[in-house]
Parts: structure tokens; C-alpha cells; sequence
């Protein structure tokens, strides 16, 4: 796999305070890379079935292409 810099991070802040924070890479997960997905939890007061359908369909109005599971 091939991968192009197009940046570099300026200092960041670690998860513990005192401790050096450790290397990381931020990638685009947009990548099609099926390691990394976006992924996201709805509530909703009314119809799930409808709010699903309705998520859905604004994805698609995005990316037809776009799977979702």
C-alpha cells in the first residue's frame, strides 16, 4: 500500500497529562480502506423503521454509490 503525505500535525496534546503523546497517522476514511468506517447512532422518538429509511435516504441523496449497512 502507498501512501502520500499531504501534511504534518503541528504538536498535540496526549491522552495523559505529563506523558509524550504517541505517533499517529490521521487518514482520510474516505480511503475505501475497510479498515476504517464512519460510523454513527441515532435516537429518535418516533418510528424507527421510518428514521432508518429516512437516514438512508439522505445518504443516498449524497453518495448512491455509498454502502450502508
Amino acid at each position: 500500500m502507498t501512501w502520500t503525505v499531504v501534511g504534518v500535525v503541528g504538536n498535540i496534546r496526549g491522552p495523559a497529562l505529563g506523558a509524550d503523546p504517541p505517533a499517529m497517522i490521521y487518514r482520510c476514511t474516505c480511503s475505501g480502506d475497510p479498515i476504517f468506517r464512519a460510523a454513527f447512532i441515532v435516537r429518535t422518538l418516533g418510528d424507527p423503521q421510518a428514521a432508518i429509511r429516512a437516514i438512508e435516504q439522505q445518504v443516498r441523496d449524497v453518495d448512491r454509490d455509498q454502502p450502508i449497512y
